[in-house]
């Protein structure tokens, strides 16, 4: 029997277009491209999701790096959290899936430093059973520690979840670990594989 509903959080519950953002702070193409090989260049901004290294050196590090686009660098990171939006049907969603009797958490490769600049995108977590933010253990995913994580925390089974996750490297680890679980490729159609699942373990949806 399924019972609990595990959510990513970006690219899922929350939107967040790089090129359109980088397009309104007027960089040409060539510079978005530069920019974009700065911020994560050796893996550093997923760090800051992972929460060893304090926030401030991996982000002092990137602009260094950064050479002639270090301003354009330091400018993306200070404005980059302004352009994060809950997506239009997450709280409709968790709400339907909450009143039919579903255990709702998230776990999501999610660093402090966003968490801190813009808490006010993430207040529909306050709907939510609970959940993991990647720098709270110091793990990322498709670590196993993360997921093991989450399932110790909240005294969960992986072959009672669905997890729910835009990137198809984080579903594999998951399936591995005994989730059920449903790559997201939009609403309406995940909405539909989602109750498929649940359907198919005696549970209407």
């Amino acid at each position: 029997m399924i019972k609990n509903i595990i959510f990513d959080i970006g690219d899922v519950l929350t939107k967040f277009s790089w090129q359109q953002f980088m397009k309104n702070l007027n960089y040409s193409e060539d510079t978005i491209a530069k920019v974009r090989e700065a911020i994560y260049h050796f893996g550093l901004w997923n760090e800051l999701d992972r929460g060893v290294i304090p926030d401030e050196e991996i982000i002092a590090t990137v602009i260094r790096d950064a050479g002639e686009y270090a301003k354009e660098v330091q400018l993306t990171v200070n404005c980059v959290h302004q352009y994060i939006q809950v997506a239009p049907y997450t709280e409709a969603w968790l709400s339907e899936l909450k009143s039919v009797g579903y255990k709702i958490y998230y776990l999501s490769n999610y660093s402090r430093f966003l968490k801190t600049k813009r808490p006010e995108v993430l207040e529909f977590l306050h709907s939510m059973d609970g959940g993991i933010f990647s720098f709270q253990v110091q793990h990322i995913k498709p670590e196993a520690e993360i997921y093991f994580a989450l399932l110790e925390k909240y005294n969960l089974k992986p072959q009672e979840c669905v997890f729910i996750d835009d990137r198809e490297v984080n579903i594999t680890a998951a399936q591995a670990l005994g989730f059920h679980a449903l790559q997201f490729t939009g609403y309406e159609v995940t909405k539909k594989e989602l109750a498929k699942i649940l359907q198919a373990h005696k549970i209407a949806y």
